[in-house]
């Protein structure tokens, strides 16, 4: 908190305790204005159930909020969606200004139009934001200014691209009116049947972030897609710069804060055509892509072509930075002043009493500090408590675990027992059996003894046997041997025998051969016979056709003077007439 001088009036920005653009405008704004001499800019959480030491003022409920506005007035409020600080506050030493954040009825243009005379001037963050509003109300065309949000933009950048999966990030509400988050989940589908090396970071919080998790879980397969939470607003440079795309499927924006901060650290902007804030800023495929609002395959494309080509992320980077530029707090606070003068011009002359707004805003900090020291007591007790608690833990699940051990140890020591037992009773049941064995051996051995004598003479009656065996195989050898020089001979007789019929084979073989020789030239003479017989034939045949030949040519002539010529040549030739 800075000093305050008698001049200077207060202005108080209403917010809640969410991730919003609107919100880290709010905290961009409030720390240009620390040094500014005219001005003091508070802000004022109405989320009265999140308090936060982020804020100047945390009040508990609505009536709290009022009456710090009463008791520090004059003074200048912006209440941006909190519309129901209007309610009952009708202090002439008060000035508000409208501010119209998005392209939506619900949202802002039908509050403005139903507050619009509580409002002493209007604040529009596009053009399509100020001509609606314009037409809403045609007859506070004046006081209607067209003013992006300001954001602090570096003067230059350096920083690296993609060398590994292209990284994309999401920052702001994670709902599905307006942002359309649900259509992220189609995104990371298109991009993984792609085979897109990525990785996607959420940042943010909001109502239908469990849903989102789950249709991310259920319907897509990727390992990339991160939920970072909430993070403050100090902490959103640092995260726009280590991704090389920004991404955002509104179906409708204002000017988007989270995009123009994106843009001023120089990541890509790839967004859809929402209704308001984007056309005019980005220059698709100069600055930044534009898709169609829920074309998801289409914005899937882009990504597939942004990183199959990196060397373009440089240049695209760079021309958002550059057009960032034009958004930058120090340019904004230029317009943005001129705005509050213009309230401030229509409060009374009165000086708020700045002592006592001092003494609240010291009251409030010493509250803060103790509330701190609070915190760090508890914090420093809890940690005591929470390291006597886990030395008691360790200490009891070391007993529990000494006591588990020694009756593991008890239980395997009756099993012992039990075992030791069973094996005494089984060795009392092996000796008598032993013993029994004992005696079943011995009256064994008696008559093995009584069996032995017996065998003896049995040995003896075998070896006289035996003796006569081997006399008897003595002459079988003889004869073997005999036998052996009888069967010499007949193999000899058989061996002689083999000569003498292959020498008849041979001579058969021969004889044969001479044979069929023979056989071969009588059937040759024989075929010659036959050819000179066919041949015989043929003359015979050609013999009778001259004959008849002429007996056709002679026979008128000669008639059967001649037939006895006929008749003998029919006898010669062996033909019967």
């Amino acid at each position: 908190m800075t000093a305050q001088t008698d001049q200077r009036i207060p202005i108080f920005i209403c917010i809640t305790n969410s991730v919003s653009g609107v919100t880290s405008w709010a905290f961009t704004v409030r720390n240009a204005f620390k040094d500014h001499p005219k001005y003091e800019l508070f802000l004022v959480n109405l989320w009265y159930a999140q308090k936060s030491d982020a804020f100047d003022f945390n009040p508990a409920d609505l009536e709290e909020a009022q009456e710090i506005f009463h008791t520090f007035s004059p003074a200048i409020i912006i209440p941006n969606y909190n519309w129901s600080i209007l309610h009952q506050l009708t202090n002439k030493n008060l000035a508000f200004i409208g501010m119209c954040h998005s392209d939506s009825e619900e949202e802002y243009y039908a509050p403005l139009h139903t507050h619009q005379e509580s409002f002493a001037k209007f604040i529009a963050v596009s053009d399509v934001c100020g001509a609606t509003l314009t037409q809403r109300l045609p007859d506070r065309g004046a006081d209607i200014v067209m003013l992006p949000c300001g954001i602090d933009v570096p003067k230059a950048i350096d920083r690296p691209y993609q060398t590994g999966p292209i990284r994309l990030v999401y920052g702001g509400r994670i709902v599905q009116k307006q942002k359309r988050v649900f259509d992220l989940v189609d995104l990371v589908t298109h991009l993984e049947a792609s085979n897109v090396d990525f990785v996607l970071n959420i940042v943010g919080e909001g109502a239908d972030c469990p849903e989102l998790k789950e249709r991310m879980s259920a319907e897509t397969k990727s390992e990339t897609v991160h939920f970072l939470g909430r993070k403050a607003p100090a902490e959103m440079d640092a995260i726009w710069a280590e991704h090389d795309l920004f991404i955002q499927v509104s179906d409708f924006e204002g000017t988007s804060v989270s995009m123009l901060e994106a843009m001023g650290q120089g990541t890509v902007p790839v967004v859809t055509a929402a209704s308001s804030g984007v056309i005019g800023v980005i220059e698709d495929g100069k600055n930044g892509i534009i898709t169609p609002v829920a074309d998801m395959q289409a914005m899937a494309k882009a990504i597939e072509t942004l990183a199959s080509q990196p060397e373009s992320l440089s240049s695209l980077g760079k021309a958002a930075h550059e057009r960032a530029k034009h958004y930058s707090i120090h340019s904004h606070l230029t317009t943005f002043t001129e705005i509050i003068d213009g309230a401030a011009s229509q409060l009374t002359n009165a000086r708020p009493d700045l002592q006592r707004l001092k003494d609240w805003v010291n009251k409030t900090e010493a509250a803060k500090d103790q509330v701190r020291a609070y915190k760090a007591q508890l914090e420093k007790l809890t940690a005591e408590s929470s390291a006597k608690n886990n030395l008691t833990e360790r200490q009891l699940s070391q007993n529990l675990a000494d006591i588990q051990l020694l009756n593991q140890q008890i239980s395997d020591q009756k099993n012992h027992i039990q075992l030791l037992e069973k094996r005494l009773e089984q060795s009392q049941s092996d000796i008598q059996a032993l013993n029994q064995q004992i005696s079943d051996h011995e009256t064994a051995n008696q008559q093995l003894e009584q069996q032995l004598g017996q065998s003896r003479s049995d040995i003896q009656a075998l070896n006289q046997q035996i003796s006569d065996h081997e006399a008897a195989n003595q002459q079988l050898g003889q004869q073997l041997n005999q036998s052996r020089s009888d069967i010499q001979g007949l193999n000899q007789q058989i061996s002689d025998q083999h000569a003498s019929s292959s020498q008849l084979e041979r001579q058969h073989d021969t004889a044969v051969a001479a044979l069929n020789k023979k056989l071969q030239m009588e059937a040759h003479k024989g075929e010659m016979a036959h050819e000179q017989l066919q041949k015989k034939d043929s003359h015979i045949a050609w013999l009778e056709r001259e004959v008849e030949l002429l007996n056709n040519s002679f026979s008128m002539r000669i008639g059967r003077r001649f037939y006895p010529i006929k008749a003998f040549f029919g006898r010669l030739f062996g033909r019967g007439d």
